[in-house]
């Protein structure tokens, strides 16, 4: 990884389904700010790296370029087309020596930042949450805000979406490692990363988007607090995400109370306690904990099933880390299992 710009570019990052795109359509409605996403670049393209190690040919370029539109994300991408061949194009007028899968990625964002006629350009993709280190060696200006949501709501939210596995530990698990790698990222370099947590921006929007306009370095405006009248143009071919042009609303706050079995909620608490805690979330008083844990076996099955259909999709796409998570999950599983949970009480 080496430098590619000293712009201060803005990214959004935290647990998938903790409110990542809400919070990118609230700061896109900013004129100027411009917020693209998901690209995965750290999780995604750079895999392209075994195939294609080098981008100083240009056939090579158009070889990423095709690999990259059949990839399984760009179906979500607005506008994957244009600005594929933007960044392609931009990359074949480089000399060869300052060509790099850095140099593609700082396109693909400047191409959005450009056509908005943005002052600050962004990514919003919530997995970059583990790469923030190397993000930092990329854009030594960065801003990053990482949005934070209660776990039970992230693995209800998760739980819904097509394709996801419906194991209660992969989303558990998963949400526990990123909010950590966040947090810990946060303390060493607490003037490049803000933390925020969701339901503060649902219930009090305008503080928590004043202190965000203020943490990148422009001025508040009034267009964020009413960002659905334009969202609608952002979300392609991604259903689930269409409860975010309602606005700011507090009723998804609690809904993991009649979405999630009791014993769910307890599995939940029991693989993210002490950052629960740490975060002011108040744990539930669970009746059923001994319904939990013989539920554990079973849950340990899903994960297990979920991770081989993964990894078989991963040989069929060239995305092979887009389903990274289910292996991700596995390891904290079974290191929590033997380490935390089997041998503590």
């Amino acid at each position: 990884m080496r430098k590619i710009s000293d712009e201060s570019v803005v990214f959004i990052v935290g647990a998938s389904r903790s409110g990542t795109t809400l919070l990118q359509m609230s700061l896109n409605a900013h004129p100027a700010l411009s917020i693209c996403g998901e690209f995965h670049f750290f999780d995604q393209i750079c895999n392209f790296k075994q195939n294609i190690p080098s981008l100083s040919k240009n056939e090579n370029v158009e070889y990423l370029k095709s690999q990259l539109l059949k990839s399984f994300g760009m179906q979500y991408i607005k506008d994957a087309d244009t600005v594929v061949d933007h960044a392609s194009n931009a990359l074949m007028t480089m000399q060869e020596t300052e060509r790099s899968y850095e140099a593609f990625f700082n396109e693909l964002i400047i191409y959005y930042k450009i056509n908005s006629n943005a002052a600050f350009g962004g990514e919003k993709t919530p997995e970059t949450v583990r790469f923030l280190e190397d993000l930092l060696i990329l854009y030594p200006n960065a801003k990053i805000i990482h949005i934070i949501r209660d776990p039970r709501a992230v693995v209800a939210s998760s739980l819904k979406l097509p394709l996801n596995s419906k194991s209660i530990l992969i989303h558990a698990a998963t949400w526990r490692s990123d909010v950590y790698a966040g947090l810990r990222f946060t303390n060493k370099r607490p003037d490049k990363c803000k933390p925020v947590l969701y339901e503060n921006l649902v219930t009090k929007p305008r503080a928590v988007l004043e202190e965000l306009c203020a943490f990148i370095g422009v001025p508040f405006d009034e267009k964020m607090m009413s960002y659905q009248s334009t969202a609608a143009s952002n979300i392609k071919n991604e259903p689930w995400k269409l409860g975010t042009l309602k606005g700011f609303y507090d009723s998804s706050i609690s809904k993991w109370q009649i979405e999630l079995e009791p014993n769910d909620i307890y599995l939940v608490e029991l693989f993210t306690s002490k950052i629960l805690e740490q975060l002011g979330y108040t744990k539930s008083d669970c009746k059923h904990k001994m319904k939990a844990i013989l539920s554990l076996p079973q849950e340990v099955y899903k994960l297990l099933k979920y991770k081989i259909k993964k990894e078989q999709w991963a040989r069929e796409d060239t995305y092979t880390t887009h389903f990274s998570n289910a292996r991700v999950a596995a390891n904290l599983v079974r290191s929590f299992l033997f380490n935390s949970f089997l041998f503590t009480k």
